[in-house]
């Protein structure tokens, strides 16, 4: 049997509790406030048509009640909260599956093995955005905070996977991904100046063909963190930041498309809770660039290591500002178990 739920409430949906559902099948609608949903074991949402209601007469007859057009996604005109106790979410492709919401968005597939896999856009036009699994996260479409200062968090118990074409990204507030595997990338912009993105896995990996030039991170400042590598060797991960730092275990293969400096940084997001409240993340400050080999690059204008923020290789390390003329200044060591370079057309220091 097939199970559906469509549902259009009259009034907003109290945050406690939650409304409790099971069904495979889902979509709602909340024209005057906030939406709570709390599915006990998997769902999707997506189309639900359940125009095959008969409608019961005062004489005990029955007839075909008012033909129903059918209701897709998952829309607020408030906060928005879908969660999982056991189970995936699926937002079905196209727009069947599409969320929308006027203030905090929460979605949050519960349980170890259970993923998020967003086929259809996320945006909130008014407040933040978390997305989290405990298994995978697979963004198979686009996250958009379109409001000034609005954050996107997103955070996965195994791999975070970005498709080709999507992006995450917020109109000036900072973007948080954290995944206990790997995080592999497509496109991760932020507007505004003082804003950042914050990325932490066990590897960090371009999604893009080898050798692209396309930017996977674009913000003010970036911070990486990696018990694995960050980019790799001919398949290097693209920046466009003001400021970058960068902690890896592993190898570092990095091109900024800027200017660079590398310096010290603090990025916090707003997680939304399940009352579709918000509270701050407590994330520790980032300093300087750490890794086994390490090429770091600037392809257009200088290349800066900040006072208090330094380099260390416990690998082979490069830097090089590879434009004519750029230069490169070290304000802080540069240390490294093999060897150093620093190319021209660097000039150092």
């Amino acid at each position: 049997m097939r199970r559906a739920c469509g549902w259009r409430p009259r009034a907003p949906s109290a945050p406690a509790p939650s409304t409790e559902l099971e069904t495979a099948l889902l979509a709602a609608v909340s024209d005057t406030g906030a939406l709570f949903l709390t599915e006990a074991t998997g769902v999707e949402v997506t189309l639900v048509d359940v125009s095959d209601v008969y409608r019961v007469a005062t004489d005990g007859t029955s007839a075909a009640g008012t033909a129903d057009t059918g209701l897709s996604g998952l829309s607020s005109a408030g906060a928005l909260v879908l969660r999982t106790l056991d189970g995936a979410i699926v937002l079905a492709a196209a727009t069947a599956g599409q969320v929308t919401a006027t203030g905090n968005v929460l979605l949050a597939a519960g349980g170890t093995t259970s993923d998020l896999d967003v086929r259809s856009t996320v945006t909130s036009n008014g407040g933040n955005i978390s997305a989290s699994a405990g298994h995978d996260v697979l963004l198979g479409a686009t996250v958009y905070a379109s409001v000034a200062g609005k954050t996107i968090d997103v955070v996965a118990g195994a791999a975070l996977v970005q498709s080709q074409g999507t992006r995450v990204s917020t109109a000036s507030g900072n973007v948080s991904l954290a995944a206990v595997g790997d995080a592999t990338l497509e496109a991760v912009l932020v507007g505004g100046t003082g804003t950042g993105i914050r990325v932490s896995a066990a590897s960090i990996i371009d999604g893009d063909a080898a050798g692209d030039s396309e930017a996977d991170l674009l913000a003010a400042s970036v911070q990486l963190i990696a018990t694995g590598a960050v980019g790799a060797a001919g398949a290097q991960l693209e920046t466009s930041a003001n400021t970058l730092a960068i902690d890896a275990d592993g190898d570092v293969f990095v091109n900024n498309t800027a200017a660079v400096v590398f310096g010290n940084t603090t990025l916090n997001v707003a997680r939304v809770d399940a009352e579709g409240g918000t509270a701050l993340t407590t994330n520790a400050l980032l300093t300087g660039l750490s890794g086994d080999d390490i090429v770091v690059r600037a392809l257009t204008g200088n290349f800066t290591v900040n006072t208090g923020a330094p380099v260390a290789a416990t690998g082979n390390l490069l830097l090089q500002a590879t434009a004519g003329s750029s230069n490169m200044t070290l304000n802080a060591a540069a240390t490294a178990a093999g060897a150093i370079s620093l190319p021209p057309p660097t000039t150092c220091c």
